[in-house]
């Protein structure tokens, strides 16, 4: 786990490096730690996939290529809200370079979990990935936005203290 961790770290800073570890295969394998059993591979996945997906339109639709919208969508599900957290991360640099990476988010669901995040009593950090999320889905285009139903008077938004 160490190794793909430091992986992770390369490839956050290094798109070179990001492509060489989809172009080897990697991505599956990140895949497959978002269906393990323990926090911590899920959370080492996940950043991994996002250390791919966010160098470019065509890195997030390797991640994408490879399950990874699944996989991410899954661990929106678990107990653990830095999982959660994570993941929402990861999900956001998949939808932010292209309106149809974004309309697939909508169309799996993560929309409707990002929203509940935002307006039920979760920890303020996943509230605040999850309006991050959000708002890269719905740059792209009226349509997106409209898809995001958001009634502001039940949100306790973060203060810039907490931003």
């Amino acid at each position: 786990m160490a190794a793909v961790l430091a992986l992770a770290r390369v490839m956050s800073h290094s798109e070179e490096t990001a492509e060489t570890a989809r172009h080897k295969g990697f991505l599956e394998i990140f895949v497959r730690l978002l269906n393990g059993s323990g926090s911590y591979e899920k959370k080492v996945g996940a950043f991994a996939l996002r250390s791919v997906a966010k160098h470019s339109a065509d890195l997030a639709q390797a991640v994408i290529d490879a399950k990874g919208v699944e996989g991410l969508s899954a661990c929106l599900a678990n107990d653990d809200s830095s999982v959660k957290e994570m993941a929402v991360s990861t999900l956001a640099q998949l939808a932010k370079y292209k309106a149809e990476q974004a309309q697939l988010l909508n169309q799996r669901g993560v929309t409707q979990q990002l929203i509940d995040f935002v307006s039920k009593q979760y920890e303020e950090s996943l509230k605040r990935e999850s309006l991050v999320t959000l708002t890269e889905i719905a740059k792209h285009s009226e349509s997106l936005g409209d898809s995001i139903p958001v009634s502001y008077t039940h949100l306790t938004l973060p203060t810039n203290r907490e931003v």
